[in-house]
Parts: C-alpha cells; structure tokens; sequence
C-alpha cells in the first residue's frame, strides 16, 4: 500500500481515537462529582481499548487472546452499568456509547496500519 495512505490512514484512526475519547470524557465529566466515578469511567475505556490493540500483537497465544476477549466483555459490562446507573440524559448515553464505539473503531483503525509499516 502507498505510504501516503498508510500515514493518513493511521491519522485517521488517532483521530478518531482521540475525538471519541474526548466526548465521552467531556460528557461524563460534568455528571460525575468524585474523582472515583471520573475515574472508573476512564478506566473502562482504557480497559476496553486494551484488548484491540493486542490482537494486532504477533503472538500465537491463543490463551492472551481469550483473556483479551473476556477483558472486553467484562469492560462492556461495566460501561453499561455505570451507564445505566448514573444520572445522565439517554441522549447523553447514546452519545457516550457511540463515543466509545468511535474511539475503539480508531484504536482498531490506528493499530493495523502500525502494523504495515
């Protein structure tokens, strides 16, 4: 693939990481009042980003790879939990659910094209 087209490509998907990142943050922000309700929200999208990135890793550890799995349901779980518990508009909740969708399709986008370098 042209290098030019790998680099915007990568761009791209940290961008969109980035943005998506930032709008579920800012509207969550706001909501929760201590740092430990700031911090699981932010703790659930590092979780979730995790698993994405290590699939792209060249190991052939398929037992890394279920964990992985499981680590990425379970930060769903937890993402929609405390989406359902805490007191936000559901147009607020969509847009942070979409936001995280948007931010995980990034750090998936930006991880395979680091690989074809």
């Amino acid at each position: 693939m042209d290098d030019n087209i790998v680099r915007r490509k990568r761009a791209v998907g940290l961008l969109l990481l980035v943005c998506g990142a930032l709008i579920y943050l800012a509207g969550l922000w706001p909501v929760c009042q201590t740092l430990c309700q700031k911090g699981y929200f932010l703790g659930v999208i590092v979780m979730m980003g995790f698993p994405v990135l290590i699939h792209y890793d060249q190991t052939d550890n398929e037992r890394l790879l279920t964990h992985c799995k499981y680590l990425l349901l379970f930060g769903s779980g937890m993402l929609f939990v405390g989406l359902w518990n805490i007191e936000l508009s559901p147009v607020m909740k969509v847009t942070c659910l979409l936001a995280v969708g948007v931010c995980l399709y990034g750090t998936d986008m930006y991880a395979s094209y680091c690989e074809s370098e």
